[in-house]
């Protein structure tokens, strides 16, 4: 490389520095990535923000009644003041392996005095007892927010 073309290279290297993801981005965008989630450099993270990711283990013999009573369930909490989104994913190498991921501007607390104990929740939660679905919930805070530049 001659001089002339290595101080470029050195200039523009140095100018791409503070445009490109640290590591430490670059690992949480590709784990965001994977859950749905999107980023945007520079926005303030919305700490009050509650992550819910339930996981549950459904028979395939189960997951049409399943899904069909989610979805049921989906058509009144997209209508919530408190909802900000929600997706639902399928392990591609375990098809009984199903993550819900819900996002809300509420606390653990709120969401389970003010969420859980509505009326149309009820036949949900009854096929997940009736039908001995496995299910885990953990509560996750917002550290950062990614979307599309």
């Amino acid at each position: 490389m001659r001089k002339a073309e290595s101080s470029e290279f050195n200039a523009l290297a140095n100018a791409l520095q503070y445009r490109l993801p640290s590591r430490r981005e670059m690992m949480v965008g590709t784990l965001a990535a994977m859950v749905g989630l999107r980023y945007a450099k520079g926005e303030t993270p919305v700490s009050n923000r509650l992550t819910l990711v339930v996981r549950f283990r459904i028979p395939e013999s189960q997951k049409s009644e399943f899904l069909g009573r989610l979805r049921e369930v989906f058509t009144h909490i997209v209508k919530e003041s408190t909802f900000i989104e929600a997706s639902l994913v399928q392990d591609m190498r375990d098809p009984e392996s199903i993550l819900n991921y819900e996002v809300w501007d509420e606390s653990p607390e709120s969401f389970m005095k003010a969420q859980m104990t509505k009326p149309y929740r009820a036949a949900f939660e009854k096929m997940i007892v009736d039908l001995k679905i496995e299910r885990t919930p953990a509560w996750y805070s917002t550290i950062d927010d990614w979307k599309r530049a």
